[in-house]
């Protein structure tokens, strides 16, 4: 066997990983691993961890829409409903459409009539009348308003829209 392949098959000892012959001093070992504490991501961590974010994001954005759709929107013209007194009896609430909204016709005790926009004004959600506790419930951000749609608690900071009324011989007409 000749010299050279010697060489290829036990190669002259390489210097160790501190040891430097040219001046003898020792070197740096050169740090590959991240610092304690830190991880480090691969490709695939990497991927999943984008997949993750846009899934939430989507997540969100259906989230939203679905409480889009709950809200109502007015649809169409705003034309004045008409009823006769008969409908309304004294201490009653009727629920009419109004611009493609839910209002709520009052009679109270005293024969005042008086109508109530049905959506919060807040983010536009249906209210609920609470009979037991005379108000106005927003279920969306538990909003209360009182009989007269002021606000009593909630995000809302302006009360229920008011539906001007007006009543001619035994007919009552809802907007204007």
């Amino acid at each position: 066997m000749s010299e050279e392949e010697k060489k290829d098959i036990n190669p002259e000892p390489q210097e160790g990983p501190g040891e430097n012959p040219e001046n003898g001093e020792e070197k740096e070992p050169v740090d590959i691993l991240p610092e304690p504490g830190v991880k480090r991501v691969n490709r695939r961590g990497f991927i999943g961890k984008v997949l993750v974010g846009a899934g939430a994001a989507f997540g969100l954005e259906l989230g939203y829409a679905g409480f889009r759709l709950m809200a109502t929107k007015p649809v169409g013209e705003k034309k004045p409903v008409q009823l006769s007194l008969s409908q309304l009896p004294e201490g009653s609430r009727t629920t009419v459409l109004y611009g493609g909204n839910k209002v709520e016709v009052i009679r109270d005790e005293h024969g005042r009539i008086s109508a109530l926009s049905m959506v919060c004004t807040h983010l536009g959600c249906l209210v609920i009348w609470k009979d037991e506790e005379h108000t106005y419930h927003c279920p969306c951000h538990d909003a209360y308003f009182d009989e007269n749609g002021g606000v009593i608690s909630g995000p809302p900071t302006q009360p229920l829209e008011e539906i001007p009324v007006t009543v001619s011989g035994n007919t009552v007409t809802i907007g204007g």
